[in-house]
């Protein structure tokens, strides 16, 4: 079985969170920030960084907020963006070694990736809180942190980082409730 080098890549992914957040934040332009969230594709193995200004979580209304696809800052949307190109420097590397060995990954390895990349997003993203990295801009109130993969419901995606900070469980689609 595949095992990828989690430490490392934890690591490049803090890293990249570090270097594209402050540039998202500079382009909600002084706005206090409704959230952010940590996109990762079990599959593929590809991340991305979203951001929602309190403006734009108030046009989306409670509840659709939870889809950060209806976020507007989004490392995913344009490669040519300062902050896509930031977190591309430190994370490209990442997701061209998960696509290169898509086929290396049986079932048992598949869900280990799976489970791993979700785990090793919730780490990066305690590593990026505890640094003080998230106190570097204002935040609304009701701020939430999301971590979220491709295939699953969003109230998934939006429990899985205080179930983590919580209990260091993360919870993958298909886990019974509780788990």
């Amino acid at each position: 079985m595949l095992i990828p080098p989690w430490d490392e890549i934890r690591a490049s992914l803090a890293t990249a969170i570090r270097a594209a957040l402050p540039l998202q934040v500079r382009q909600a332009a002084g706005e206090a920030v409704a959230g952010v969230a940590l996109h990762v594709d079990g599959y593929y193995g590809s991340a991305g960084l979203y951001l929602l200004p309190e403006s734009a979580a108030r046009d989306l209304g409670p509840g659709a907020s939870d889809n950060i696809g209806d976020w507007p800052i989004s490392t995913d949307w344009n490669p040519a963006d300062d902050h896509s190109r930031a977190f591309a420097a430190h994370w490209d590397p990442w997701d061209q070694w998960f696509r290169d060995r898509l086929d290396e990954f049986d079932q048992e390895g598949g869900d280990e990736k799976f489970r791993g990349l979700l785990r090793t997003a919730c780490e990066a993203v305690r590593e990026v809180e505890l640094a003080g990295d998230l106190d570097a801009f204002p935040r609304t109130a009701d701020f939430k942190i999301v971590i979220a993969e491709h295939d699953e419901p969003d109230a998934m995606a939006v429990e899985r980082y205080g179930l983590f900070r919580g209990t260091g469980t993360v919870r993958v689609h298909g886990d019974p409730p509780g788990s």
